[in-house]
């Protein structure tokens, strides 16, 4: 690949990640105009599924045959992508959004210590030295202010970074079998099913309040979601046709440092000097983690 041509897809990569970046803060401008998390993640497939419904149809219809086995991961990876959307949503209207963001992005490191485990191999050395290191920056950033924050809040950010992690160990082994298009469509499909009963759950039980009318506001944040998730994921989409995995791993650190400065500019968050540490830690584990699994592709 040519250099000018590798440059142009390292800057779409960066843009997708800045993209996805942007969503968490417009998730809590929405809430704060009225617009709760569940109601957002299902709002937003609702709309996506509905869009691409009839397209599908039309065009793609031949691409949904699919094995057990396949089905059945097509399940879990839909049921890790519901619960991760609604929890690290929801994380957000208990922790401040630099905090959810930073848990949230354990993830990677996660995944580096479970994937020889899933694909066979073992956990080397440097990855347990990398996985402590986050460990211990998680520790610095969330300690100063541990006895104010709502262990809900931690819990959810730590629910979506675990699912975070079997959505993509499911996504590895799906996308070298069958369809891009069936298999975002079809995880998309069972993913607004299942957030329709969780949230469905929540109402009837009297956790979670009714809907309430769109306003301005409300509309203008949720427009701004749905139009970050969709470029990003159609960019991120493109560019893995063009970048190595671990290239687009390395590139994707950029979000969590975008999120938290968006954060603390616009949403006013303020981090301590000890979170600001543990911060750095976190985000020089997880680039410490991407180079290593470039070394090892």
């Amino acid at each position: 690949m040519a250099a000018s041509s590798k440059l142009t897809w390292v800057l779409l990569s960066l843009i997708a990640s800045t993209s996805f970046a942007l969503i968490a803060p417009f998730a809590v401008l929405a809430e704060q105009a009225g617009l709760l998390p569940g109601y957002a993640v299902l709002y937003r497939y609702i709309l996506l599924v509905a869009i691409a419904t009839p397209l599908i149809l039309s065009f793609a219809r031949h691409h949904f045959k699919f094995s057990r086995q396949q089905f059945w991961l097509l399940i879990l990876q839909s049921c890790s992508t519901a619960i991760l959307n609604i929890s690290y949503m929801a994380a957000l209207s208990f922790i401040p959004v630099s905090l959810t963001v930073i848990i949230f992005f354990i993830s990677p490191l996660i995944t580096l210590m479970v994937a020889p485990l899933v694909f066979g191999g073992r956990v080397s050395p440097i990855r347990a030295v990398i996985f402590f290191a986050a460990f211990i920056g998680l520790i610095m950033v969330v300690g100063p202010q541990f006895s104010n924050l709502d262990p809900i809040g931690i819990i959810l950010a730590l629910i979506a970074a675990i699912t975070s992690v079997s959505q993509l160990l499911c996504m590895s082994k799906l996308v070298k079998e069958i369809s891009p298009v069936a298999l975002l469509y079809s995880v998309h499909t069972i993913a607004m099913f299942i957030t329709f009963v969780i949230v469905g759950v929540a109402v009837s039980t009297g956790n979670m309040a009714a809907p309430v009318a769109f306003n301005i506001d409300m509309s203008l944040n949720f427009t701004g979601i749905v139009i970050c998730y969709v470029f990003g994921y159609t960019l991120f989409t493109i560019v893995a046709k063009n970048l190595e995995p671990t290239t687009i791993s390395l590139i994707s650190n950029i979000e969590p440092v975008v999120t938290i400065s968006i954060a603390i500019i616009v949403l006013g968050e303020v981090l301590e000097t000890q979170q600001i540490f543990g911060v750095i830690v976190v985000l020089g584990a997880l680039i410490i983690g991407s180079l290593y699994r470039e070394k090892q592709a």
